[in-house]
């Protein structure tokens, strides 16, 4: 089945997005129904769909993106790393940006991750880079970084750690026990540990240069 032959099901939208109108349902016959569409005009309608729903969180973007403009760390030139290292960052802020709270923090510390091992003494060859536990707990035998800014990390970790590994449900850093200890919403836990990731990202960025930039 197409994919214009499955949205114009009327399970997909009528029943399953609760809209029976245009542009959430295809234009109807003049008996009342759903007249079969083009691939051009299913493609007008999910453009009509996104500009409607752009509409509902543009306030709630903004205030992210200014939030990101106040915390943003300036470089002055040019600053060359590895295209993963660079990618993560770049996709963290705009995951933030755009709501999604996870992302922001498992990008996050993916990039704190790279920049804690790329700070360590080069491994032998054949042996595999640490853990993010183990990288920091080196780094800080080591005094790369400061201590506030690799506890940041270590306790961010932990909040990452569900959601990229399978944990039991009573584990104290999963979102539901943190959300039964706390008695917060989650979507407020959420966009904290995005925002504490952002700010320790920014942090290790700054320890990348030598000396490190100021704040």
């Amino acid at each position: 089945m197409s994919a214009v032959a499955r949205f114009n099901s009327k399970s997909q939208l009528g029943m399953t997005v609760g809209m029976a109108q245009y542009p959430f349902a295809p234009r109807a016959n003049e008996d009342g129904t759903q007249r079969l569409e083009t691939e051009a005009e299913f493609r007008e309608r999910v453009i009509a769909c996104l500009e409607y729903f752009d509409q509902r969180d543009r306030v709630e973007r903004a205030e992210r993106h200014i939030w990101l403009g106040k915390h943003r760390v300036s470089v002055n030139g040019v600053y060359w790393e590895r295209s993963e290292t660079s990618g993560v960052m770049r996709e963290a802020c705009s995951s933030y940006a755009h709501g999604n709270f996870i992302a922001t923090l498992v990008l996050s510390l993916a990039y704190v991750e790279h920049v804690v091992n790329d700070a360590l003494p080069p491994l032998p060859v054949g042996r595999r880079t640490p853990t993010m536990a183990t990288a920091i707990k080196q780094a800080r035998s080591a005094g790369l970084f400061p201590d506030e800014l690799l506890d940041g990390a270590a306790v961010l970790s932990e909040f990452r750690n569900p959601f990229i590994h399978r944990r039991d449900q009573g584990d104290p850093d999963t979102i539901g026990q943190r959300v039964k200890s706390r008695k917060i919403h989650p979507s407020i836990i959420l966009e904290t540990d995005a925002r504490d990731a952002l700010q320790i990202m920014y942090g290790f960025f700054r320890y990348s240069f030598d000396p490190p930039l100021n704040p």
